[in-house]
């Protein structure tokens, strides 16, 4: 019942959110922070590559990947807002066994 509720407030919060814009190519990672292409495993990936820009403390992101096309598109346009995480992508084959 619980997990019903949690989900049930949810959705609750998203409904509540102002509209975000989608992040532009190449408009870095605050606007894209700001945008509604952030996911769990794409905040896994700045948590990893970029800690300072987090907006929140570190530790509050999980350990999360790509679960389905929605989340791996939300990986891709974090990458083409802040082309420079490219170059450090390959770190993250250290962050898990998959």
């Amino acid at each position: 019942m619980n997990q019903l509720l949690l989900k049930a407030q949810e959705i609750a919060d998203l409904l509540n959110e102002e509209d975000k814009k989608p992040a532009e190519p190449e408009s870095g990672v605050e606007a894209w922070l700001t945008s509604n292409d952030v996911g769990n495993s794409s905040l896994f990936i700045l948590k990893n590559l970029r800690p300072e820009a987090l907006n929140k403390h570190p530790d509050e992101v999980r350990y999360a990947h790509p679960h389905d096309v929605g989340d791996f598109v939300r990986c891709l346009k974090l990458l083409a807002a802040e082309p420079s995480l490219v170059d450090d992508f390959w770190t993250m084959r250290n962050c898990s066994d998959v």
